[in-house]
């Protein structure tokens, strides 16, 4: 029996989401620590939203 179901594509990109989320932060806290950028390593640990993108534009190089 074959189909498709919505509800296993919904976890797969839910879990997808988590932890690509997850491995930017880790990309922001490494970044941060290798610069000394303390107040954006402090703000992005706080604000976890912060360290999430700031971890996305240094994949995507628009951060340095």
């Amino acid at each position: 029996m074959t189909g498709h179901y919505p509800a296993a594509y919904f976890a797969l990109f839910y879990i997808g989401c988590w932890v690509t989320s997850i491995a930017a932060l880790v990309t922001h806290v490494i970044s941060c620590v290798k610069a000394a950028s303390i107040a954006l390593l402090v703000i992005g640990i706080i604000l976890p939203p912060i360290g999430v993108i700031h971890g996305w534009g240094i994949w995507l190089g628009l951060c340095g």
